[in-house]
């Protein structure tokens, strides 16, 4: 014996979930909360992982340090290839330039820790822009994405520090993002 409902007064059918009105239902704000809710899980993570005893002002990778180097060395003044030697690209260098210029006001500690704050934000940039790369396939596509990113054990670890693979990751999806638009060639 199957139940079977009234139709409600103002026509909506009885098995509809919660309605929610105007803007809100669009399919837009879903996959901008798919997108942001495993950001924000990645910032978490991040700065849980920034804050842990020798992290934020201690030494445990080699090349956040050349990096640094390097940058504080530009806010000198002084150019990459002409004026010192640097084995990457000089687009790090520039990345940097910001935290540099406050490390010459309070010290290289902390533009150091600057420098790895704001690979802590990239790495959440990162995490929205994966879920905005597969927008056009739904916020279930848009979710799994930044999930998969947000949670990846090496993201945290990668994103603690001054490194050039969380900055490469963010100007590759910021080009795919621009580059595709629905599926599609832009």
């Amino acid at each position: 014996m199957a139940i079977v409902e009234a139709p409600a007064a103002d026509g909506a059918r009885p098995d509809a979930r919660w309605p929610i009105p105007g803007r809100w239902a669009s399919g837009r704000f879903t996959v901008a909360v798919a997108c942001v809710a495993p950001a924000l899980i990645s910032l978490i993570l991040g700065l849980w992982v920034l804050h842990l005893p020798h992290v934020l002002y201690g030494s445990h990778e080699y090349d956040d340090g050349v990096y640094m180097g390097a940058a504080l060395r530009f806010a000198q003044g002084l150019m990459p290839y002409r004026d010192f030697v640097i084995v990457h690209p000089p687009g790090i260098v520039v990345l940097m330039a910001p935290a540099a210029l406050l490390g010459r006001l309070f010290g290289s500690d902390t533009a150091m820790a600057v420098g790895r704050d704001i690979t802590v934000l990239v790495g959440a940039a990162n995490v929205v822009l994966a879920g905005a790369a597969v927008r056009h396939r739904g916020w279930r596509a848009s979710l799994v994405a930044a999930t998969a990113l947000a949670c990846f054990p090496l993201t945290p670890a990668a994103t603690s520090t001054v490194l050039l693979e969380p900055y490469l990751i963010l100007f590759c999806l910021t080009g795919v993002s621009l580059l595709f638009r629905d599926g599609r060639l832009a």
